[in-house]
């Protein structure tokens, strides 16, 4: 959507839509305290996962997670509009806390998921987080699974209404699953994953993440929709298993 930079994407796979925006609102002038919040800050919102409040220590969905020089989490918030290109939409975003913690994002929508490839550049070495879209728990403890695919290893869980998977491509040391309570609208429990690590300096974060219905477990095709993909300078390359090809640049 031109004149707004607000790019919606329609899911038929699992009948969701979604929506991707900006926001630029600092909480020292948010003098609502609303558009800063998680009602805005999210790198995206899916009508199946309705989203999980931001939680003080780390625990994180839909958005990035630092640990600023106050030791406490703080997510992105301040995001800038560069283009939509190619079937990928370009942002760029900074810490509100230190200016000089900047990421360089590019979100590809998948037919059941999304790809990141963002860049990360810290001058600090501190903690660093990213979290899948969040799962209420539906009368019953979500289950949660490990399975090789293609060389990777695919993080999955399921409330019996949907399933999530992450898998880490490029550039994180953990991922786990993280429980939260009071966090959530539709349960007081919800689960999600988180990947995370401890960085600094300039880095390339390349991270998958899937979701579909709840029913059948995810297959190691549809866990494996990346064939390859190679980095030359701020160019990367991107095969995927239908045969398409996708170009990354951050100039």
């Amino acid at each position: 959507m031109e004149g707004s930079n607000t790019l919606f994407t329609n899911y038929p796979n699992s009948g969701s839509s979604e929506i991707r925006a900006w926001c630029h609102e600092t909480v020292a002038r948010d003098w609502q305290k609303f558009r800063s919040t998680e009602n805005y800050n999210k790198l995206s919102y899916n009508t199946a996962f309705p989203w999980m409040a931001d939680s003080p220590d780390g625990k994180v969905s839909m958005n990035y997670a630092i640990l600023n020089a106050t030791q406490q989490w703080e997510v992105l918030r301040l995001y800038t509009f560069r283009k939509f290109e190619d079937g990928v939409y370009y942002r760029d975003a900074k810490l509100e806390t230190n200016a000089e913690i900047k990421f360089r994002l590019a979100d590809i929508p998948l037919p059941n998921g999304i790809l990141r490839v963002d860049r990360v550049s810290f001058p600090v070495t501190t903690q660093l987080r990213y979290g899948h879209y969040s799962l209420p728990e539906l009368g019953k403890p979500i289950v949660t699974k490990e399975q090789k695919a293609g060389g990777y290893t695919a993080y999955s869980m399921d409330n019996g209404e949907y399933q999530t998977a992450l898998i880490n491509l490029q550039g994180w040391s953990a991922v786990e699953y993280v429980q939260t309570e009071g966090l959530h609208p539709v349960s007081n429990k919800c689960s999600v994953i988180n990947a995370a690590t401890t960085h600094s300096g300039d880095k390339l974060f390349i991270t998958l993440q899937l979701w579909k219905k709840s029913g059948k477990p995810f297959t190691k095709k549809e866990l494996t929709p990346v064939k390859s993909f190679e980095q030359k300078g701020d160019t990367v390359t991107i095969r995927f298993s239908d045969g398409t090809v996708k170009t990354v640049s951050f100039p």
